[in-house]
């Protein structure tokens, strides 16, 4: 199923634009956000999320006047499209589900990891950051780039070149972070692309929803950064394979 397609749409120039916009950032390196004994790791990438949903105001702006802007914010705020409602199980639960295999795949293989720690504060706090920086990634990527793609190839070709074009987008971020582990590297990317193949099967199974991808991308981050106590000992390869299954199926 192929929704929101958009002919019109310029997908090449949008992904230069938001990687030019994105050196600045790329360049200040891993420098985090919060004091030193934070237990969550914010490097000055987080920024970048603003970039995206930026482009895309401007090239709607441009294609479409205010109608085309103002149609982004509605699929944002509009929870109707997401039916039937059976849809929030994979947009709520499908990421904690592959983190919680994982650590009993990994635990089985003789993983020493730590207890699950669940503080709610934390995770509500946590998860409302994430929701702010899901809906500006996300205003790009579903809301512009994919209807863009998805006009000219189809729904699992565009998943696969929006997952390569996000996962280039982290790469240095990713590296910056993990400078001693391009293993890691490698398979956070790997499990990028994968994602971002679910991620274009909700939305367009959603009738081109952005505020189901902005609950699936919040999850995405969520899981992992509280695995198993707030990222401590998050590994991509694992969930990499999980999530590979499941989006060939």
């Amino acid at each position: 199923m192929t929704t929101q397609a958009n002919p019109t749409r310029r997908p090449w120039l949008f992904t230069v634009l938001v990687f030019i916009l994105s050196a600045p950032l790329y360049l200040a390196g891993d420098l985090s956000l919060l004091p030193a004994k934070a237990p969550i790791h914010a490097p000055v990438f987080v920024l970048a999320c603003v970039i995206p949903v930026f482009v895309a105001h401007v090239l709607l702006y441009q294609e479409q006047g205010r109608q085309g802007v103002r149609a982004l914010w509605r699929s944002m705020l509009d929870a109707g499209r997401i039916r039937p409602l059976a849809w929030f199980a994979p947009i709520l639960l499908l990421m904690p589900a592959v983190m919680t295999m994982t650590y009993l795949l990994e635990t089985w293989a003789g993983a020493a990891l730590p207890d699950p720690q669940f503080r709610p504060l934390d995770a509500v706090g946590l998860l409302l950051v994430l929701l702010i920086l899901a809906a500006g990634e996300e205003a790009g990527w579903s809301g512009y780039l994919t209807g863009a793609l998805q006009a000219r190839w189809s729904a699992l070709n565009s998943g696969l070149a929006l997952g390569a074009i996000w996962a280039a987008w982290h790469v240095i971020p990713y590296m910056q972070a993990h400078p001693s582990a391009p293993a890691w590297v490698v398979w956070q990317c790997a499990g990028t692309v994968a994602l971002r193949v679910l991620m274009v099967w909700i939305f367009n199974n959603t009738s081109g929803s952005l505020l189901a991808v902005v609950l699936f991308h919040a999850m995405i981050n969520q899981s992992e950064f509280m695995y198993p106590n707030l990222g401590s000992h998050y590994e991509p390869f694992v969930p990499f394979l999980i999530l590979a299954g499941i989006a060939a199926v």
